[in-house]
């Protein structure tokens, strides 16, 4: 698997049940997930193959089962990914409303996401500056690119 990072599955338990010991002191829900989520992020950017068995090599990610073939990607893809892939697609070429992006990513996409979930990433996506945002007088916004 040339370019991906490979992760066995018994060496990715054990590193996640460490991470989970480590932020189970943490009350707060939110808080807890926030420093699991930097651990598991730390872990991925800093471990070598020799410690845990596996190696950083690029952001892809391929899990390994017990008989070293890839076990499948299970879930949706996460709304980064979707609205990442409709700015490339040049959707975003003429100004677009959240009611409308959610839409078109549902009938046409296959993937449902609460306005919410694309609001949060259509706003880290204009810090990124990879997306520009008007407002109309009293109404909401309008994305697209920059």
């Amino acid at each position: 698997m040339k370019g991906k990072e490979v992760l066995h599955e018994r060496d990715l338990k054990a590193a996640f049940q460490s991470l989970e010991e480590e932020v189970s002191s943490i009350k707060d829900p939110v808080l807890r997930k926030a420093a699991f989520e930097k651990l598991v992020d730390n872990l991925l950017a800093t471990h070598k193959k020799d410690k845990v068995g596996f190696k950083k090599q690029s952001k892809h990610v391929t899990v390994v089962g017990k008989k070293g073939k890839p076990i499948a990607r299970k879930g949706r893809p996460g709304p980064k990914e979707i609205l990442t892939q409709l700015l490339t697609s040049g959707y975003f070429d003429k100004a677009k409303l959240l009611p409308d992006i959610r839409t078109y990513i549902k009938h046409s996409m296959g993937h449902t996401y609460s306005g919410d979930e694309l609001s949060i990433t259509l706003t880290r996506l204009l810090r990124d500056g990879l997306l520009s945002r008007e407002k109309k007088e009293k109404g909401p916004y309008h994305w697209k690119k920059p």
